[in-house]
């Protein structure tokens, strides 16, 4: 596996502008050795964030993600979606995906290893975001 040293860079402030509709600058945030977490702050309106999580006990950057990796992975996706209560699940992002509808919007996604949590005004909004950075953070 392989965590993304820039991972606050990976959405431009052009890129969530135009999923958000207003004008947005870049995000910036903090990596840790299990979270590496951004927001973009805007002048007026709601932030958005995105975060990527991972169990830095199984999952190590640079080794091969193993299955105690991924399961480590689902059950921390599988704990925070039983949680969060009333979700919509999204299909066709991810392994799965669902939404946190109560604002801000949350999408939480999982695809193998990745594990993404995109905070944004909408479920529409946040999937975009969410998926936009699955496929930047898998290529």
């Amino acid at each position: 596996m392989h965590v993304p040293d820039n991972f606050c860079s990976l959405l431009s402030a052009a890129e969530i502008s135009k999923v958000m509709g207003s004008a947005f600058p870049a995000a910036e945030g903090s990596q840790s050795p299990s979270e590496a977490q951004c927001t973009s702050i805007p002048t007026a309106g709601n932030d958005v964030s995105f975060k990527m999580y991972w169990n830095n006990e199984y999952c190590i950057d640079g080794k091969p993600v193993d299955k105690k990796c991924l399961e480590s992975q689902a059950k921390g996706f599988a704990v925070n979606k039983q949680s969060a209560g009333k979700v919509q699940n999204v299909p066709g992002l991810g392994d799965q995906a669902f939404c946190f509808v109560a604002p801000p919007a949350t999408v939480d996604v999982l695809k193998g290893w990745i594990y993404l949590i995109v905070g944004a005004d909408s479920c529409v909004q946040a999937q975009t975001l969410a998926g936009m950075l699955l496929a930047k953070v898998s290529a």
